[in-house]
């Protein structure tokens, strides 16, 4: 196994115990392992902002046309009887 599938098994807590003791001590006494964990970790927030983000978009379409498109009257007054 690579060092980059290795710091994915890490932090997606995929190692088994052992290994997972000695990673935490390899991480302890290289910091140049930890500045990779660091940036790999860092990369995962910035995909998962980025799907997030995207997903909103997606959703904001979905409303404006379901609230805006006059084939979907129905739908928008089912929902407003839901709110009533």
């Amino acid at each position: 196994m690579n060092e980059v599938q290795h710091i994915e098994h890490y932090l997606n807590r995929a190692l088994t115990p052992e290994e997972h003791i000695l990673m935490e001590a390899r991480l302890l006494i290289d910091p140049a392992l930890r500045d990779k964990v660091l940036w790999q970790q860092r990369s995962h927030e910035l995909i998962r902002a980025y799907s997030r983000r995207q997903i909103r978009l997606e959703i904001e379409k979905a409303h404006e046309r379901l609230f805006s498109e006059s084939r979907f009257s129905a739908f928008r007054q089912q929902i407003k009887n839901i709110f009533r």
